[in-house]
């Protein structure tokens, strides 16, 4: 009786350390997510895309850093409409976590990957022009363009994302809010 006891005391401790080796963090955002909110971004501009009677081809293979990350004046007191002083850190830990984020051509399609490297050669030989990029761009791509995306950023209830949109005639930061089961999106900032 002895013997059974500490095979099952043994095994009881066995069991809670493997337990405890493959707990989730809740609050990690995965590949997954991160392709989901991305879809829903490339839906809506399927929608816009047709309205315009323009289709964006290619997809920048690198997500970027977000518009409030990187230009002035930042938005951030506007994020906290949509996001609380914690969700802000949390976007934070995303940005830190998955700096150039890689995109896998097997879960964008229809769409095409384009390098992030041809865009910036291309850029940094038309002098940073838009007008020379485009000539340039034309000739390599025809008007097959691209969209560049950032980082999809979620709350810490995964109930509200943060995605921008961009394109060479201009872009969008798109708040997407889930509710009753929808995702819902609201243009937050717009730039040409």
């Amino acid at each position: 009786m002895k013997q059974y006891s500490l095979f099952y005391l043994v095994g009881l401790i066995l069991l809670s350390c493997s337990n405890s080796n493959t707990k989730v963090n809740p609050e990690a955002v995965t590949d997954h997510e991160v392709y989901a909110a991305l879809k829903l971004a490339i839906n809506d501009l399927k929608l816009h895309e047709k309205q315009d009677g323009t289709e964006n081809y290619y997809i920048e293979d690198v997500l970027k850093a977000p518009v409030f990350k990187t230009k002035l004046p930042r938005p951030t007191e506007k994020l906290t409409t949509y996001f609380s002083e914690e969700d802000l850190a949390f976007l934070e830990k995303q940005l830190a976590e998955r700096e150039n984020y890689q995109l896998a051509q097997d879960s964008i399609s229809p769409k095409k990957l384009i390098s992030h490297q041809t865009i910036d050669s291309l850029t940094a030989s038309s002098n940073y022009n838009k007008n020379e990029f485009l000539k340039n761009y034309n000739l390599k791509f025809g008007e097959n363009y691209f969209t560049s995306f950032s980082l999809p950023l979620y709350s810490l209830d995964k109930k509200t994302i943060y995605i921008d949109c961009n394109t060479i005639f201009g872009g969008r930061s798109i708040i997407y809010k889930k509710t009753n089961g929808k995702w819902k999106a609201t243009t937050f900032m717009i730039w040409h």
